[in-house]
């Protein structure tokens, strides 16, 4: 069950009891209290009804509103009589001036990289007065790199005079909303599938207003001092009474009401353009978010009062102006309202049915002003009753698979084990597969060395008759050897490396060993390598060297890069 209480409404404790019934919709009765006895409605202990949810709305102080000494005695009374309370969820709407609301501008990169700034600049903006107020954030649609963040906040004492209220008609407090908050969700519902311009939603009321520019998500509030109720009482002492007013073949009454109502709706109408005019000029200086021109202005709440009010309005401002009655959609009203009250009062259930059916899906419509105090014991108070149920669950489900988790353990055990064996058998193979391999690379480039070779065997006659050449003209030169040098993986492609070794008959002076550095005067070391080098199958000569083994005998060890294309 949820009870709906509204802080703005008029008379003897008006309030709303809204319910699902299984398999039916919503429910909304609409109920009146005597001042001093209460709100709290008996049932009977074995009622029947299956209550999903309610809504309450607290009265206007200055109309007598709730006390918890009728509220006690109503209870009381319900249990003499052997009846009983009803229990559920307690949410109020409070009156637009109770609401401060205030406006920032942040940096979209600062509130990106650390969205907690915007906590912070709002404790900023309240002061000392942070420890006093229930307050809550909105962050507008990100515009040329900057948020407009909207601040709103409302008096502890006002937030717990409202939860005292809810207490007393026997519910428990959840939510206190900004009515702003209420008419938007209404109006989004109803009418925001045939809106494709910004709107403008005027909700006059007894004695404050609100209004409401829309434009997507962008929105702008202003709270206005402006009621009908006041505006009537101020024409009905300035008109006097029926005697002033004269006419020919019409009743004076009729005449006095026809006047007033004509002057109601005029002075209505000025008041009202004069506030759209003061709401337009205080953000035209703004760079960014500037509120456009809306395409359509809708009027609800109390405006029927006034029948000519929307015309006289229309004509003041230029724009058309239309009169908003919402519809409760899947709700019905079993007990309804008076007539004057009745489209305010649909206007608020419709919008409290949709947050309710919201909640927690949009932080954005979901703002609350319960003090912190009681925001914090109700969310324990549902994490208690959570944890218990959950703890006992936990328990209950746990016993009867114990004894089949533990049998289960010991068999992953046992396959763990084999698992384990039969990975270090596997590693073990690995390893004698690793070395393998590298040993078949090794042979295959020896193999492919091999190769080379055995496909220029036929080019070896060439080369072979020029390396002879050159060792008869150099005189007294032999070969002791010829075979193919070093690895064929580590050589550059496009030649044959062969290793040449022989003697030479050379003078018995100079040193009996040593390299081609020590040798390099010696004129026989020069000519062979200048005749090595000038036979055309030899690319380049890749390595030399020379040493003295025995008096007049010199070693000579060559590497020879052979060129595939000269030997073809």
């Amino acid at each position: 069950m949820l009870r709906l209480l509204s802080m703005s409404a008029v008379g003897g404790g008006e309030w709303v009891e809204m319910s699902k019934e299984r398999g039916r919709g919503w429910r909304a009765r609409w109920k009146g209290a005597v001042e001093g006895v209460g709100i709290v409605e008996a049932i009977p202990a074995n009622a029947s009804e299956s209550m999903a949810g309610g809504v309450a709305l607290p009265t206007d102080e200055r109309a007598g509103g709730l006390r918890s000494s009728g509220a006690g005695a109503s209870r009381s009374m319900a249990r003499g009589t052997g009846w009983t309370t009803h229990s559920g969820a307690g949410w109020a709407v409070l009156r637009p001036s109770e609401v401060v609301r205030r406006e920032f501008w942040l940096e979209e990169t600062a509130l990106q990289a650390d969205p907690g700034v915007m906590r912070f600049e709002a404790l900023q903006h309240l002061g000392s007065a942070a420890s006093d107020v229930s307050w809550t954030v909105r962050a507008g649609v990100p515009q040329g790199g900057r948020v407009r963040v909207e601040l709103r906040s409302v008096a502890l004492r006002q937030a717990e005079r409202a939860c005292a209220r809810l207490e007393a008609a026997g519910v428990a407090p959840e939510r206190i909303l900004d009515p702003a908050d209420v008419l938007e969700v209404a109006w989004r519902q109803s009418l925001e599938s045939t809106m494709t311009e910004p709107s403008l939603i005027l909700f006059l009321g007894d004695r404050e207003s609100v209004l409401i520019w829309l434009d997507g998500t962008a929105r702008r509030v202003r709270n206005l001092a402006l009621g009908v109720r006041s505006v009537v009482e101020e024409v009905s002492a300035r008109i006097g009474g029926a005697d002033t007013v004269s006419g020919p073949g019409t009743n004076p009454a009729d005449r006095l009401r026809v006047a007033r109502d004509e002057e109601v709706a005029a002075t209505l109408a000025a008041r009202t353009h004069l506030e759209v005019s003061r709401f337009f000029s205080t953000a035209v200086d703004q760079t960014t978010d500037r509120p456009g021109r809306p395409g359509c202005v809708w009027v609800c709440g109390e405006a029927t009062k006034a029948p000519d009010f929307a015309a006289a309005l229309a004509a003041r401002l230029g724009l058309p102006v239309r009169a908003w009655e919402a519809s409760l959609g899947d709700a019905e009203w079993l007990t309804e309202p008076p007539l004057v009250r009745r489209p305010e009062w649909t206007l608020l259930v419709c919008g409290v049915l949709r947050l309710w059916q919201r909640r927690r899906e949009d932080e954005a419509v979901d703002a609350c002003f319960l003090p912190p105090v009681r925001r914090g014991r109700l969310a324990r108070r549902f994490a208690h009753a959570t944890l218990m149920g959950a703890a006992a669950l936990v328990t209950l489900a746990a016993i009867p698979p114990a004894w089949h988790y533990h049998r289960l353990a010991h068999e992953m055990a046992d396959r763990v084990r084999r698992l384990d064996e039969e990975v270090q058998r596997l590693q073990r193979i690995d390893v004698e597969n690793r070395a393998a391999l590298h040993r078949l690379s090794a042979e295959r480039s020896r193999v492919e060395a091999l190769h080379g070779l055995a496909s220029a065997r036929l080019r070896w006659p060439r080369f072979l008759g020029g390396l002879e050449q050159c060792l008869e003209d150099v005189q007294d030169a032999w070969l002791d050897g010829l075979h193919p040098a070093g690895d064929a993986t580590t050589r550059g492609s496009g030649a044959l490396h062969v290793r040449v070794t022989g003697c030479l008959l050379a003078s018995e002076t100079g040193p009996h060993s040593g390299a081609l550095n020590e040798l390099e005067a010696e004129p026989r070391v020069q000519a062979l390598l200048a005749q090595v080098a000038r036979l055309p199958s030899i690319e380049r000569i890749e390595r030399e060297r020379f040493a003295r083994t025995e008096p007049g005998m010199l070693r000579f060890d060559l590497e020879l890069a052979l060129s595939e294309e000269a030997l073809r």
